[in-house]
């Protein structure tokens, strides 16, 4: 079993190796560490099958493999060894660059540093090579973010709350509004959901208070 672990500091890949090599030691892992983009490009080259690769997003970059973060590494193991469970970690927790890992780089599993342990790491290992999706609960919290903020600037849910707002009532809305009254029921339903409302005069001040009607 080939283990890959992307890392630039030393003491936590040290730290991810030992607490991987006691887990897996009835498999007789073979655990390749990379402190940089140049090394984690030259491991990737397709030449060693790994089962599994932890990979930080923040790695010294190699710009002449253009490989400017972890992510890059990820996407280049999905071209060279499809079969590899990634885990990306990041102490980074802004929204859109959680977005975008999720949706650009689609890794197996992502953790925001300060969620992981070694006590909770083997489980989540042994979780996304049993095919599960990893998500850890910073990074839940930030992807309903992106969810709601979505949700709020969909055009069509604005027209809806703005003609709410003007005083039209629900099963009158498909009059002004190119959507039919079931499609808009359920559009209300899921915005109330999400953001935590059970009344639409709450879901218009959710509105108004951001600016968006």
């Amino acid at each position: 079993m080939n283990i890959l672990i992307v890392e630039d500091h030393p003491m936590v890949a040290g730290l991810y190796k030992g607490v991987l090599a006691d887990f897996f030691k009835l498999n007789n892992p073979v655990i390749y560490i990379a402190a940089d983009a140049t090394k984690a490009h030259e491991l990737t080259d397709g030449n060693i099958c790994f089962s599994l690769a932890l990979i930080d997003y923040n790695i010294p970059p190699f710009l002449q493999g253009n490989v400017k973060s972890g992510s890059d590494i990820t996407l280049r193991i999905r071209e060279y060894n499809r079969p590899c469970k990634v885990i990306m970690i990041t102490a980074h927790s802004e929204p859109l660059l959680i977005y975008d890992i999720l949706h650009k780089v689609y890794p197996d599993g992502l953790i925001i540093k300060s969620d992981l342990t070694s006590d909770n790491l083997c489980t989540i290992v042994e979780d996304v090579l049993m095919g599960d999706h990893y998500l850890s609960d910073t990074v839940k919290k930030c992807n309903d973010r992106i969810w709601k903020e979505n949700l709020m600037l969909d055009q069509e849910n604005r027209k809806i709350v703005f003609y709410m707002l003007k005083g039209y009532k629900i099963k009158d809305l498909s009059t002004v509004i190119n959507l039919s009254s079931s499609t808009i029921q359920k559009r209300i339903i899921q915005m109330k959901k999400l953001l935590g409302v059970s009344e639409e005069g709450n879901l218009i001040k959710e509105f108004v208070s951001r600016g968006l009607v």
